[in-house]
């Protein structure tokens, strides 16, 4: 058995050790985790008190006190006392946990570890040689680990994680109760082995003793009865079986004295349990002996006292359900054990006698009415009298016991194996046989208690009512006793014959005295009875047995008697009953109107017709409370009258209820507004009053049109909400509810109205919530603002009822109440934090709400996962047939089910989901703990006192098995992370470290959720889909949002991103196989029905009932987007039944079909809508999770791929994994239409392969390493293929594995670098044609292979070539910006031209130039440049497609097809491309060059392609005339630096491309001096790149230069300028060169003009001076190669060409400076210019110095005799003439 520390903690604690006390008192102690250095004061005074009070080791004191610091930031004895108390709590919760599934043979939570249930079990197995559970919870019951404070004590409290002060003693007491919880279980499951537990006798009687001697253990007197009697009253129901320890036990003496000596009647029981074990051992008349001990008990009143003392004791009926019925259980044993022994039925005999004997009294003082009736119950019925100390039982107390016993366990009645004989011998042939029912009125009202508590059940209320139908053998129990009775009444006070003549309503006849009490009192009990029975019977039965009653009893409609009985002059209490059993029949709505209908006139004298005289007798009930009942100050028919009037109003709903506006005005204002303004009797009555009319006004605010009242203007809902508003009578009612919050609600508790109070504040908490979300916002707003503004001290009241931990309903109600206040006035937050009032503890108003609302989330989980973990909670109904209230739903005295709330920690969640987007700062946010006392944002990583709900729900994450047993509340918790760390607003940062600070959980709960199956286990497959989709849209934030320069940050973005990435893919794979299953839409229920319901379906139109029903969006906006695109909508089953409802009376009263084929055929179509919703849902919330991971994805490899592989080579199989999983999926969910889930996984792939790209190629690794092989390439292929194939019909998956596609085509084509031959090759390798060689195949392997089968793959495939050029030509901008670049892609890559051939045949370049002619201006200022976007891609694909072939002639035949296509007249036409830049904002420049660069590079490819063609040049004129301006403003803008804006890359590349096409139409720039000027300017600005040039650019580039700072940025630049340089010396050279027609001289140095002058030769010598001097020799230096051990990789090579390739192009700008120089040198004489000689001398060394680079260095780069021919002639035409 491995280590157990959560449940070894309970018995396991270190004693007081002088070495330790040594090592606290030095002040340095040593620890486990190193030396502690500590201060004499506090720190070692504090651990000390701990270790002397609760006698522990001194270190260990130490440890407890550490973690009290970390939780509540204060050094204190308190606080480390506090921490052992929660530590010890825990376990033993979990250990009750455990116990309880063992004993209700139910698994145990998820929660509890395998570990904790095998340490359970060995210690209960008789087997095992360790110990068992109960000698250890007996010897810590002895041994308190949390003893209470002596007096004088400094250690009276302690302070929880909370930073809550609490008591010392309650948290002893509360251990204690805990461990006698356990022991319980424990000694019941021990009592079902072979051998009771009877060796624990001696020990629990011990305890037993001490806690009547002691007053500080007194708290644990009743649990420690139970446990002695789970050890003796199983083996005095089998006596057989008692085992030989019990046997042998029963002659210990000591133990007899033991016994003997416990006192009467509180250990009663246990005396009568052991004298019935020793019967025969002893005389009877010893004292120790059974009659002897059970006589001497019933004359104390020990039956009494183990009802109320025992069952009815707080302990109980707080306490576990399943205890309260084990103890019911070990009472009704003892108690039918006596009663199966001689000497128990002489106790049975002398209790009867005495109750006779008392009879006559009875009937003289009327204590059976007043006494019986009126006591403490919230269901006035009748109740057993009070227990009085020293009063004898008799029959009543038995019979009370006995009903207190099967109430608490219906199973004693219900079961036969458990019904015991002696109670059905009590319960029938003893009382006919006695006759003793009618002659003792307390007799007979507690039997008529018995037989009520048995109808507390439908199977109960069934026998019951059978029973009491037949002719009973008593004589004086049945239905027509109880009706015979009521009609006695009415008789008695019938009114008198009218007189002839005379006018008006016959008076009522008034007896000479008033109904006995003893009658009344009986009466009460009859129907009580009654109103049992009906109110838990199923609605279709009690509709039938009223009908039963009628006809078997002679009377007219049963409500009618109770309604005239009621209306009699009866007692209060009498009317109460009627009034009772009146809204046990109200439930029914087809009894309802009825009632109301004979109800309404007889007891509201508004409601009667003016004049006709009533059918009924009648009365004033305002009359009754004003003036009987509050003479009386007790309010029975009151109390009882409004709950009959909320039953109604429930069964008639709102429209119908509307007939009731004057009992509503008489409830409202005269009941409800004057609770608290009356005295009372029974305090209980009060809260009762006030829980019945809050509880109407909830209804009345709910009804859907409320009627106009008399008192003003609007209906009854406004009148509440204008009382609310002007703080009167219902506003102060409900203040005075709920003042005192938690603290007083729980001290009241134990008080006789401590239900009640509870049961009030409910209401009221539940009648704010519906006050505030009344349909009139306005009005409500008003209320809200009262509260706001003159309620401030109450604020806190209402936040901290959230954590009332004796009802979860009361706290969710409180909850609930909070939200809505919140979602009216979100300035909640504010308010409370301007709220000046301090708590208990000195602790700040949002600090108390914090702790409370934290503990509200952590009960309402615990409380779920204890009772099993069942699915989440919700609106629960009334059981299908509105009858009995659903299980888990208390029901309210009249009966009827309490309103359902959500589960408490559901209904937390949601408040804090609705107030996340509020302004700062929200409710959320100061609960969370994400805003200051000052109400600003915490500070990130700040320590805080006290919990937050924030720390709630992390610590709810991190319990992953809470998935399964709450999955609607993992899902929640999940989300608000989400939008807590998603936030936009203040506040995010704190949540952003609190979510990171908990990585290890997070990714914990991502294994868990990816290795449990979508549809596997308990977790239903929408919210195990959910899960996963917040779970990764929370790390997709996280990840995006984390500062990976921060340590704590880094280290959880690693960890993050391992669980996401890595384990070989196992968490994407989990995730993804959850998406995967069958998605397909529910065949229609429709198909599989009989012909006959299908035709029936037809004829009725149901179908058409069915597409008319209203529907909403999926989810609520989590999968909008599937209802958007899909037309998958959720059907609104409510508003569908309330039609077919509809439909079918419509349908049953035309006779269209037997009413079970019409039922039949309605019952269809709602299942058939039902499996929709189930596959739309499900559907749903894949799309969902599809698009999560989605997002996951993309952020994890666009901002955090650095992290999650620490090199290219690491990287590469990790996305290939990735993206092979992501397609697999993609065609899974494509082949089975789930069209959105799979378009977001494709999104998914998309961003995989372009990670895969951009880690290849933009990393600085080595290529041919960082690539992934050629089979997984071809593996990625085939998959994406697949993939495509899936989704031939789905553009919107086709759409990004477009791009996946175009990626890897990308991929492996190689770089511009490595397309070089191979003697260029050669060169580079130093000669060394081996390596040469070596590195072409590695080449081949690596880009060569994959390509070409990719290619192959694309020409097989005409199919997907014709779809993808479709999807180019698509209305989708999307779509079709993707299609164009992939096929710009595949046009580049392919040489042999098939797609390009496509691609023409198609059309698709006529279209491309159709929609450029066409574009305008406005494109481009589009916000998403939707149409800029599409265009830009158009045109680089016509630029593919004019480039496309391998050599001129292809290029050529290229250019004429897009001339016939009409391709510059379409750009010369195109709007856009004229668009002025100074007129866009900075972030649209980048959309313009977008379009005018690829037009320019375009015009210029056809140009160089038909360099001889008049057409193309015709063509290419019109174009540049057509924008001369543009291209007037491009040179214009590089010349003189941009204007307002700089010049950069984009401005530099534009210029170079107008002023190549300037080079091959010279003549366009005589034509346009604008243009001409602007040349000029860039040539004196750029041609020269030394100190001389006045260009920003060109500083730029020499400040970064100089800095050493951004390499790449300088390299871009530098690779622009010298473009830029080319282009203009290829200008001058057919400006000025050889081909210039006419010829130009230019002159040596500028004219008086200066730059405008044109260029000159001193311009062309400067500029050849810096590429002789300075560029080729850096370019030289560059491209050397360096010292390596081994062969050039790839990238080495790549880079060196690229260097290479910088000084081809240096190479091409010194010729062209020569070429020019030469033309215009020759035929000069330099005699005649001075400066013409001064050149030539300048020019000599200059050309020395090039032709010996000419003839060593440069050999690589160019034509070694074209350049030594050209620097010679240049040579000879400087030189001076001889």
């Amino acid at each position: 058995m491995g280590d157990v520390p959560s449940l070894a903690l309970i018995w396991e604690q270190t004693a007081p050790n002088p070495t330790s006390r040594a090592e606290i008192e030095s002040c340095n102690p040593r620890t486990p985790f190193g030396t502690v250095q500590l201060d004499r004061l506090p720190d070692v005074e504090q651990i000390l008190l701990l270790a002397d009070e609760f006698k522990i080791d001194e270190l260990e004191a130490l440890n407890l006190i550490q973690r009290g610091y970390e939780q509540v930031g204060e050094v204190s004895a308190a606080a480390g006392a506090g921490q052992l108390v929660e530590a010890r709590s825990s376990a033993i919760q979990t250990l009750f946990a455990v116990l309880e599934a063992l004993s209700t043979g139910t698994p145990p939570p998820s929660w509890v570890p395998a570990a904790d249930i095998d340490y359970v079990r060995e210690r209960l197995d008789r087997g095992q040689p360790c110990q068992d559970l109960a000698a250890l919870l007996l010897q810590r019951l002895a041994s308190p680990a949390i003893p209470a404070p002596a007096d004088g004590s400094r250690l009276v409290s302690l302070v929880n994680s909370a930073g809550q002060a609490a008591e010392r003693s309650l948290a002893a007491a509360q251990e204690d109760l805990l461990l006698c919880q356990c022991l319980s279980l424990t000694l019941t499951l021990l009592s079902s082995q072979a051998e009771p537990p009877a060796k624990h006798l001696p020990q629990l009687l011990q305890l037993l003793r001490g806690s009547i001697d002691a007053k500080e253990r007194a708290h644990a007197f009743v649990p420690l009865l139970l446990c002695t009697l789970y050890v003796l009253v199983p083996c005095v129901d089998d006596p057989e079986g008692m085992g030989a320890q019990l046997r042998s036990l029963r002659f210990d003496k000591q133990l007899d004295e033991a016994v003997a000596a416990l006192p009467d009647p509180t250990c009663s029981s246990v005396k009568i349990a052991w004298a019935i074990l020793a019967a025969g051992e002893k005389e009877a008349k010893s004292p120790g002996s059974l009659r002897s001990v059970s006589q001497a008990a019933v004359s104390h009143g020990a039956l009494a006292f183990l009802r109320h003392g025992v069952l009815l004791s707080a302990v109980v009926t707080d306490g576990p359900a399943l205890l309260a019925a084990g103890a019911a259980r070990l009472a009704h044993g003892l108690v039918c054990a006596l009663l199966g022994t001689p000497e128990g039925q002489g106790v049975l005999t002398g209790l009867t006698q005495a109750s006779l004997a008392n009879s006559q009294a009875e009937f003289e003082v009327g204590e059976a009415g007043s006494a019986l009736v009126l006591a403490q119950n919230p269901g006035l019925e009748p109740a057993p009298a009070p227990f009085t100390p020293e009063r004898p039982d008799d029959l009543a107390s038995l019979l009370d016991l006995l009903g207190a016993t099967v109430r608490a366990a219906p199973e004693l009645f219900l079961d036969e194996g458990l019904r015991q004989e002696e109670f059905t011998d009590l319960m029938g042939p003893y009382f006919a046989r006695t006759q003793v029912l009618a002659r003792v009125p307390s007799v007979f009202v507690a039997y008529h208690g018995v037989l009520a508590a048995l109808a507390a059940s439908p199977d109960g209320a069934r026998s019951i009512f059978v029973q009491l139908g037949a002719e009973h053998n008593n004589g004086a129990v049945g239905w027509r006793q109880v009706f015979g009775g009521l009609v006695q009444v009415i008789q008695r006070y019938a009114p008198a014959p009218q007189q002839q003549g005379s006018g008006g309503a016959a008076p009522q006849k008034q007896p000479e005295e008033e109904l006995p009490p003893w009658d009344s009192a009986g009466l009460c009990a009859q129907v009580h009875l009654f109103s049992a029975v009906m109110s838990h019977a199923p609605a279709a039965e009690t509709a039938l047995w009223l009908v039963q009653l009628t006809e078997e009893l002679g009377l007219g409609p049963v409500w009618e008697v109770l309604i005239q009985c009621m209306c009699s002059p009866v007692p209060q209490e009498l009317k109460a009953a009627l009034n009772a059993a009146l809204a046990a029949l109200a439930r029914l709505p087809e009894v309802a109107p009825a009632i109301l209908s004979s109800l309404l006139p007889a007891v509201v004298p508004s409601a009667r017709p003016a004049g006709a005289p009533p059918a009924l007798p009648h009365y004033d009930i305002g009359y009754q409370l004003n003036e009987v009942e509050a003479r009386a100050e007790r309010y029975e028919e009151t109390l009882s009258f409004t709950r009959l009037a909320n039953v109604l109003w429930r069964s008639l709903g709102p429209v119908s209820a509307q007939g009731m506006d004057a009992v509503s005005d008489f409830i409202v204002a005269t009941v409800l507004s004057s609770v608290f303004q009356r005295s009372y009797r029974l305090e209980a009555q009060k809260w009762e009053l006030a829980e019945a009319g809050l509880e109407h006004a909830s209804l009345v605010l709910g009804r859907d049109s409320p009627a106009p009242v008399s008192s003003g203007g609007g209906g009854q809902a406004q009148a509440i909400l204008r009382d609310l508003a002007g703080e009167r009578g219902v506003y102060r009612t409900l203040w005075s509810v709920l003042e005192g919050g938690v603290r007083t609600l729980v001290d009241a508790r134990s008080a006789a109205h401590g239900r009640a109070r509870e049961r009030a504040t409910l209401a009221a908490l539940r009648f704010l919530s519906a006050a505030l979300d009344a349909r009139d916002r306005d009005a409500a707003g008003a209320a809200a603002d009262t509260l706001l503004r003159h309620g401030r001290a109450r604020l806190p009241a209402l936040l901290g009822l959230a954590a009332y931990p004796l009802d979860a309903r009361l706290a969710a109600a409180a909850v609930e109440a909070t939200g809505a206040l919140a979602a009216l006035r979100p300035a909640l937050a504010c308010a409370l934090l301007a709220t000046r009032a301090r708590g208990a503890g000195g602790a700040s108003v949002a600090a108390e709400a914090r702790d409370a609302w934290a503990a509200a989330l952590r009960a309402g989980v615990g409380d779920c996962t204890a009772d099993g973990g069942g699915g989440d909670g919700g609106d629960g109904g009334d059981g299908g047939d509105g009858g009995a209230a659903a299980p888990g739903v208390a029901a309210s005295p009249s009966g009827a089910a309490s309103p359902p709330s959500h589960p408490l920690d559901q209904a937390v969640l949601d408040v804090l989901l609705d107030n996340v987007g509020v302004p700062f700062p929200g409710l959320t946010a100061l609960l969370c703990g994400l805003v200051d006392e000052a109400g600003m944002p915490a500070a990130r990583g700040a320590p805080r006192a006290g919990a937050t709900a924030l720390d709630a729900v992390l610590d709810l994450v991190a319990d992953a098995g809470l998935a399964e047993a709450r999955p609607g509340t993992y899902e929640k918790a999940l989300a608000l992370l989400h939008a807590l760390v998603g936030g936009r607003g203040a506040g995010r940062g704190a949540a952003l470290e609190a979510a990171l600070g908990a990585a290890p959980a997070l990714a914990a709960a991502a294994r868990h959720l990816a290795a449990a199956t979508a549809g596997g286990g308990r977790c239903a497959p929408p919210a195990g889909l959910a899960q996963r989709a917040w779970l990764l849209l929370l790390l997709a934030e996280a990840l995006h949002a984390a500062d990976a320069a921060v340590g704590l940050h880094r280290e959880a973005l690693k960890l993050l991103l391992r669980t996401l990435l890595g384990d070989a893919g196992s968490v994407a794979r989990g995730l993804l196989e959850s998406l995967g299953s069958e998605t397909t839409a529910p065949a229609s229920a429709l198909s599989d029905a009989p012909p006959k319901l299908q035709h029936l379906v037809q004829a009725l139109g149901l179908a058409d009932a069915l597409s008319a029903a209203p529907c909403h969006a999926v989810l609520e906006g989590l999968a909008a987007e599937v209802a958007g695109d899909t037309g998958v909508v959720v059907v609104d089953l409510f508003a569908l039944k309330s039609d077919l409802l509809h439909r079918f009376d419509e349908a049953v009263a035309a006779g269209a079909g037997s009413v079970e084929d019409t039922r039949a055929a309605f019952q269809l179509i709602l299942r058939h809508a039902q499996q929709h919703n189930a596959w739309a849902e499900e559907a749903s919330a894949r799309a969902f999770l599809a698009g999560a991971w989605r997002d996951a994805i993309v952020v994890a490899l666009t901002h955090r791929l650095d992290l999650a592989a620490a090199s290219a080579e690491e990287a590469s199989p990790l996305l290939s994994r990735l993206l092979d999983t992501s397609l697999a999926a993609v065609a899974q969910l494509a082949g089975q239409g789930a069209v959105p889930a799979a378009a977001a996984l494709a999104q998914a792939a998309a961003a995989a392969a372009a990670a895969l790209l951009e880690c290849v190629r933009g990393r600085g690794a080595d290529v041919g390493g960082a690539m992934p092989a050629p089979l997984v390439l071809q593996a990625s292929l085939e998959a994406l293929l697949r993939a495509l194939g899936a989704a031939h019909a789905a553009p919107r998956v086709r759409t990004p594995l477009w791009a996946a596609l175009s990626s890897l085509l990308a991929l492996v084509t190689p770089p511009e670098e490595l397309a070089v031959p191979g003697p260029v090759l050669q060169i580079v390798m130093d000669g060394d044609d081996v390596a040469a060689a070596d590195v072409l195949a590695e080449a081949d392997a690596v880009f060569g292979a994959p390509c070409e089968s990719m290619l192959r793959t694309l020409r097989s495939s005409r199919t997907m070539l014709a779809c993808l050029v479709g999807d180019a030509a698509s209305p989708d901008t999307v779509q079709a910006s993707t299609a164009l670049s992939l096929l710009a892609t595949a046009v580049r890559v392919d040489a042999a031209g098939t797609v390009a051939d496509v691609v023409h045949a198609q059309g698709l370049p006529q279209r491309m130039l159709q929609d450029l002619a066409h574009l305008p201006h406005a494109a481009i200022l589009e916000p998403t440049n939707a149409r800029g976007v599409v265009a830009e891609a158009a045109l680089n694909l016509l630029l593919a497609l004019a480039l496309s072939g391998v050599d001129r002639e292809a290029h050529a035949a290229n250019a004429e097809r897009l001339l016939e296509a009409q391709l510059l007249p379409s750009l010369a036409r195109c709007e856009a491309l004229a668009t002025h830049p100074e007129t866009l904002a900075d972030s649209l420049h980048a959309r313009l060059h977008g379009l005018l660069a690829p037009a320019l590079r375009l015009a210029l490819a056809v140009a160089t392609s038909l360099p001889q063609s008049p057409a193309a040049r015709g063509a290419l004129l019109v174009f540049l005339r057509a924008r001369a301006a543009v291209l007037t403003r491009v040179a214009l803008d590089a010349g003189r630096d941009g204007g307002r804006r700089g010049v950069g890359a984009r401005e530099l590349e534009q210029a170079a491309l107008v002023v190549g096409l300037a080079g091959w139409v010279p003549g366009l720039l005589a034509e346009d001096p604008a243009l001409q000027g602007a040349v000029y300017r860039m040539l004196y600005r750029f041609l020269c790149t030394d100190e001389a040039s006045d260009s920003l650019a060109v500083a730029r580039l020499r400040a970064l230069r100089e800095s050493g700072d951004g390499a790449d940025e300088a390299a871009a630049l530098a690779d622009r300028i010298l473009a830029l340089r080319c282009a203009l010396v290829q200008y001058l050279h057919a400006a000025a060169g050889p081909g210039a027609q006419p010829v130009v001289r230019l002159p040596v140095r500028p004219g008086p003009d200066g730059p405008a002058g044109g260029p000159t030769l001193v311009l062309i010598k400067d500029a050849l001076l810096q590429a002789v001097t300075g560029d080729i020799p850096d370019a030289l230096t560059s491209a050397a190669p360096a010292d390596r051990d081994g062969a050039m990789s790839l990238a080495e090579v790549g880079s060196t060409l690229g260097t290479l390739g910088r000084l081809h192009r240096l190479t091409f700008l010194v010729e062209h400076l020569l070429g020019v120089l030469l033309f215009q040198l020759r035929g000069r004489a330099a005699g005649n210019d001075p400066g013409l000689e001064q050149l030539g001398r300048t020019l000599e060394p200059l050309l020395l110095q090039l032709e010996q680079m000419a003839g060593d260095s440069l050999a690589p780069a160019r034509r070694l005799q074209d350049l030594r021919l050209l620097v010679r002639r240049v040579k000879e035409a400087a030189a001076p003439p001889v």
